[in-house]
């Protein structure tokens, strides 16, 4: 790529001129303060935005404008592309844009660096031959890498260098953040955890108040037997106020003579039965035993052991009986035949009934007795609730100071909890900052880039040695530290004329294996007259496809004629400068 023109308008020294720059070699020379310098300015300006005496913010721009002029015009033909033009004025400021273009100066600016396939820095190195010297150690190795366009392996993914700039930046920034977020994690005191845990607070009370469930169940059944036992006692009390029905044997025994009289016609009821006799008989039975005799009145072969004394009481109720029969029996005599038989028989049946009634109520009688001696006795055996609601109010203590131990278990849980949490926290942004430090470190200047470093400076090394050879120079560049070394000499120890020769060298390395494909070489006659031919020589013999040469001739110096060489020759007067001769080589 050339550059094909470039026109000045109201620019330092320049009122309006045109250098046709179509050869691949052009060379601007004249007398001190010509207006060479400004040439190469007026380039440098368009591509790059600033020159001498100014910066890329614009700074100092005002001072390229011509006095009585009011704004400064550069206009830069770029073969293929089309005329990029820049513009400054103190009012309306600077403006930039390119032949075809759209958008933003910015915008049509970003869109000529893509046009040209390169970048701002290696446009600088290859306008200036002093640039890549005196750039820092960290730009001057990143240009190296742009140059060469090496692929960066890292881990498994390679990267261009700008993406291995983005990258690190972002790591960088990333890492940053994870610095701050980790200095910004306070880590809580640990809490004392030597204390019973919760679990062990949660088993006390389950064991304290199945405790309580159990005492209080068993003052329930207490109190529940109790109330039961009192329900109880009042049923059989109650049974016991019930009165008895009378006894009605007498009367029964008489209607049964009644109802034998009543069955024999004629015959008083009360005289058919045997009752009387029976009573009689047993009466004497009893009457003639007597302890002497050696047997029971019923078997004599039998001894009887029953006392005289019981056989007495016997016969005077035997006596007893046949009185009250004789009076029934002549009760019933007085009253002739008395009711029918079916009627005494229905009397006889009320009395049997009024006796087992009677039976059923001594019975019940008695089992109400009995029950209430049972139910007495178990009422006093129940036990004393008085001591267990003192265990239970003992409990509920226990519980109480129980609940207190578990709530202050889980805030000790909590907290605990919380520390690890913090402390997990703590070692994950540990961590973080870690995994960012290593890919910072594999990103940055001293990381994977180093090789990549390595293996650019060995075919940038080779790119300048046929530069430096005429000199009888060698190049070599340490990484680390950085430096650049001319035959076992630091560049910084040399000469300005030979630090220009070996920037020389440089400028022209960079054009060759860049996109850019020209150079521009200002200052050349600071060099004695041998090496300045050496460096003419070897600016036109250089593989680079243009190169524009700025040099100081007398006037009375005749232009040289090269092939393929055009050759200006400015003049100034009255403080502006012109073209005063033009040649160009066939």
């Amino acid at each position: 790529m050339k550059l094909t023109e470039v026109t000045l308008s109201s620019f330092r020294s320049f009122h309006d001129i045109s250098f046709n720059l179509s050869a691949s070699r052009v060379v601007v020379c004249g007398r001190n303060s010509a207006g060479k310098t400004t040439c190469a300015d007026a380039i440098r300006w368009v591509l790059l935005g600033s020159c001498r005496g100014t910066d890329a913010r614009g700074a100092g721009s005002e001072r390229l404008i011509p006095q009585g002029e009011s704004v400064a015009d550069v206009s830069l033909g770029i073969e293929g592309i089309g005329r990029a033009t820049r513009t400054y004025s103190p009012k309306g400021g600077g403006t930039f844009s390119v032949e075809g273009f759209t958008g933003s100066s910015q915008v049509q600016y970003q869109g000529l660096l893509m046009k040209l396939g390169t970048t701002p820095e290696l446009l600088a190195a290859t306008l200036d031959s002093g640039h890549f010297l005196d750039l820092p150690h960290a730009e001057a190795k990143a240009l190296i890498l742009s140059l060469l366009e090496l692929k960066i392996q890292v881990g498994d993914r390679s990267f261009t260098l700008d993406e291995l700039d983005a990258r690190y930046k972002q790591a960088f920034e990333d890492r940053k953040v994870a610095k701050r977020v980790l200095a910004n994690l306070t880590l809580p005191a640990k809490p004392d955890v030597s204390g019973p845990s919760v679990e062990t607070c949660e088993g006390n009370l389950k064991t304290l108040r199945t405790e309580l469930g159990n005492l209080r169940e068993g003052i329930g059944t207490v109190l529940g037997r109790r109330q039961a036992i009192a329900a109880d006692l009042e049923r059989q009390r109650r049974s016991l106020a019930q009165p008895i029905s009378p006894d009605q044997a007498t009367d029964l025994e008489a209607l049964r003579l009644r109802l034998q009289l009543a069955e024999r016609q004629g015959v008083p009821p009360l005289l058919a039965s045997g009752s009387l006799d029976l009573l009689i008989q047993r009466r004497n039975a009893v009457t003639v035993h007597h302890p002497s005799h050696d047997g029971c009145v019923l078997d004599p072969d039998v001894p009887c052991k029953t006392p005289l004394k019981a056989f007495r009481s016997r016969q005077e109720a035997l006596t007893a009986e046949i009185k009250t029969q004789r009076g029934v029996e002549a009760q019933a005599a007085s009253h002739g035949r008395g009711d029918s038989p079916e009627a005494i028989r229905r009397q006889i049946q009320a009395v049997e009934q009024n006796q087992t009634n009677r039976q059923i109520q001594a019975k019940a009688t008695a089992d109400a007795k009995k029950r209430i001696g049972e139910l007495e006795g178990e009422l006093s055996t129940l036990p004393d609730t008085q001591q267990q609601e003192l265990s239970i109010a003992a409990i509920n203590d226990r519980i109480r100071t129980a609940d207190a131990q578990l709530s202050q278990a889980r805030q000790i849980q909590m907290a605990l909890a919380q520390f690890e949490k913090a402390k997990q926290e703590q070692q994950t942004q540990k961590a973080e900052v870690a995994r960012l430090e290593t890919i910072v470190g594999q990103l940055g200047p001293n990381g994977a880039r180093v090789q990549a470093l390595a293996h650019a400076l060995g075919r940038f090394t080779v790119a300048i040695a046929p530069y430096l050879a005429p000199f009888g120079w060698t190049m070599t560049f340490s990484m680390d530290p950085w430096q650049i070394t001319v035959n076992e000499r630091s560049a910084e120890t040399f000469s300005r004329s030979e630090q220009y020769r070996i920037g020389i060298a440089i400028q022209l390395a960079i054009a060759q294996l860049s996109k850019v494909g020209f150079a521009v070489g200002d200052e050349v006659d600071m060099l004695d007259l041998e090496n300045r031919k050496v460096v003419t020589g070897m600016l036109h013999g250089a593989p680079v496809e243009q190169v524009i040469l700025l040099g100081t001739r007398e006037p009375d110096q005749a232009l040289p004629k090269v092939k393929g060489c055009t050759v200006y020759r400015l003049t100034k007067a009255e403080g502006l400068s012109a073209i005063a001769e033009t040649v160009t080589g066939i």
